[in-house]
């Protein structure tokens, strides 16, 4: 939502940056560890899991910072691709960002990196 700040962030090391204890990378990984103890997702490799998803939100990044539109259905259409990847069904996956996508717009306020997505 901050093309500066997406401009940098597609040019860190997330391999390495991954393997330490930023808040970030613990999110990441503990969010798939969690998903995958849960059954809700499925996969054999943590590594490839955080690969696969790190590598889409930099592309997706860059993407908006290409074009600058904050395409919500395309946000949300890239997260749903990744949760099917992983074994969702397409209502499941949908479902569930959806209701991801809700409390972001209810937290809005709170969230100071957050902007007026022109395509919802």
């Amino acid at each position: 939502m901050d093309p500066r700040h997406g401009a940098f962030a597609t040019r860190v090391d997330f391999v390495e940056f991954l393997g330490g204890e930023d808040p970030g990378a613990l999110i990441v990984r503990r969010s798939l560890t969690e998903a995958k103890n849960a059954g809700a997702l499925d996969f054999d490799s943590l590594d490839a899991a955080i690969d696969v998803v790190i590598g889409a939100t930099v592309e997706g990044v860059r993407r908006i910072c290409r074009t600058g539109a904050l395409d919500g259905a395309y946000m949300r259409e890239l997260t749903a691709i990744l949760m099917i990847g992983f074994g969702l069904s397409r209502k499941r996956a949908q479902s569930a960002v959806a209701e991801a996508w809700q409390h972001l717009q209810q937290q809005s306020a709170v969230l100071h990196w957050w902007k007026r997505v022109t395509r919802v």
